[in-house]
């Protein structure tokens, strides 16, 4: 007669010759079932507060780095961190960001290299003036 240590075993051997058996089986079905509805698990509102929630830990994880530890503006000391972004210090961002998909994943993914600062919007938009970067319609500020 078996234990219960032995019938407990074999059960578990039983689901892993399974779950090999059948691997490729259901990872088949996975890709399929993802394909015939993508949409919807694209625009779910628990796949959305997730992906919301990871950009926002993403984007602070950033910010703290390039604002050495605070949330803050580099240059006026505005600490609300909706108005801040990553500033390309010499300039150059609107091409950079172009060439990437995500900016603060390329940035961790590179290791949080030098040329970049934390600015808010207002201090991003004045300087872009005052280095004269900043054209509309081909029309210099």
């Amino acid at each position: 007669m078996k234990t219960t240590k032995q019938h407990r075993e074999e059960l578990l051997q039983k689901k892993r010759d399974y779950y090999q058996r059948t691997k490729e089986e259901r990872k088949e079905h996975r890709r399929r079932y993802y394909q015939e509805n993508r949409e919807r698990i694209l625009h779910s509102p628990r796949n959305r507060e997730v992906r919301n929630r990871l950009r926002a830990n993403l984007k602070r994880e950033v910010i703290l780095h390039y604002g050495n530890g605070e949330i803050v503006c580099s240059r006026c000391g505005f600490k609300d961190i909706k108005a801040l972004s990553i500033d390309h210090i010499n300039g150059g961002g609107n091409k950079h960001r172009r060439k990437i998909k995500n900016f603060y994943y390329w940035l961790r993914k590179n290791n949080f290299p030098e040329g970049y600062q934390v600015l808010c919007m207002n201090c991003q938009f004045i300087k872009k003036i005052e280095e004269d970067e900043h054209r509309w319609n081909g029309i210099q500020l």
